[in-house]
């Protein structure tokens, strides 16, 4: 039989959750073709460097954000990656959260991929003693 969740655990759940939820939409609603993310990038660096981040690069590769998050134990370093670019199509979906951008939506995930970085990194530096 299973055990239940704790109840601070599963309240964490829910804030990582909600975060998730908030952020997808957000990025779903302003999409932005390749190489011309820069309000994403910008919502990107923001959202790092509330986090505290210990190291960030603007610009690379023109659009693209790079972030260190430190831990305070000796050890490996892990990498995570998620792309950012929207795609040239017409959104037909009707939710709250759909595309402001004529021709422009986030049809493959990347959306998705940027808000679980973005929990990532969160729950990261929140738990840097923790880390190498």
């Amino acid at each position: 039989m299973a055990s239940k969740p704790r109840p601070a655990v599963h309240e964490a759940d829910a804030a990582a959750m909600q975060h998730l939820i908030t952020h997808r939409r957000e990025l779903h609603a302003a999409p932005e073709l390749s190489f011309k993310e820069i309000e994403t990038a910008h919502y990107i660096a923001e959202r790092l460097d509330a986090l505290g981040v210990d190291k960030m690069t603007k610009g690379v590769g023109g659009t693209g954000v790079v972030a260190d998050i430190r831990g305070e134990r000796p050890g490996r370093a892990v990498l995570v990656r998620a792309d950012m670019d929207g795609l040239p199509l017409t959104e037909t979906a009707d939710v709250p959260f759909r595309s402001r951008r004529a021709g422009v939506m986030h049809a493959c995930g990347h959306d998705v991929h940027l808000a679980i970085a973005l929990e990532l990194a969160r729950t990261l530096s929140q738990r840097r003693h923790e880390l190498p």
